[in-house]
């Protein structure tokens, strides 16, 4: 039997193989799972009739990335969002979503052209951005990626994340069994 949803946590590393950062993603199987992911403001219908197409899953959730500081603006997170994409296509996903926000602004930066600046970067690899749905004061958006077949050079991209260890809720006692 196949999983709804499946959870998985990485460690970006940069160039020289250092942890530079952290990524999580969910691959969502059906509608069921894909709305627990996503808890999108207003359903999923008002995003479904922007995509060009209708068979979206399984769909790969980008819900974390986070690049130390020092290591920011170096490609590391771009190269983490396309071993993303490499990861997703692993896991035979259609369409990559992710929701675009800002965590801590830099000293001087204001909100909208942190959220401008990260818009481009994931533009300038193909995401697409969703109109938001009309919610007063709403400070983030949501992009989507169709995952057509990589190219072979993109494959190699992939060594940028390593998985984490899945956590252990039980802190290494057996787990109960069923009654």
């Amino acid at each position: 039997m196949e999983v709804a949803e499946m959870t998985k946590e990485y460690t970006v590393l940069d160039e020289n193989g250092e942890a530079s950062g952290s990524l999580e993603m969910v691959i969502c199987r059906d509608h069921a799972s894909f709305a627990k992911a996503m808890n999108l403001p207003g359903g999923f219908q008002f995003f479904e009739r922007q995509l060009p197409s209708s068979d979206i899953y399984p769909v790969a959730v980008l819900e974390w990335l986070a690049i130390n500081f020092r290591k920011q603006r170096r490609g590391i997170g771009l190269n983490a969002i396309r071993a993303f994409r490499v990861i997703a296509e692993e896991q035979g996903a259609r369409l990559g979503w992710l929701r675009v926000g800002t965590g801590i602004l830099e000293d001087g930066e204001d909100l909208d052209s942190a959220l401008q600046s990260r818009k481009r970067l994931y533009e300038r690899d193909s995401w697409i951005r969703f109109e938001n749905p009309p919610i007063e004061g709403l400070v983030i958006f949501w992009m989507y990626h169709l995952l057509p077949p990589l190219q072979p050079a993109e494959q190699a991209l992939r060594s940028y994340l390593v998985e984490k260890p899945a956590k252990d809720p039980f802190f290494g006692l057996p787990s109960p069994t069923p009654i």
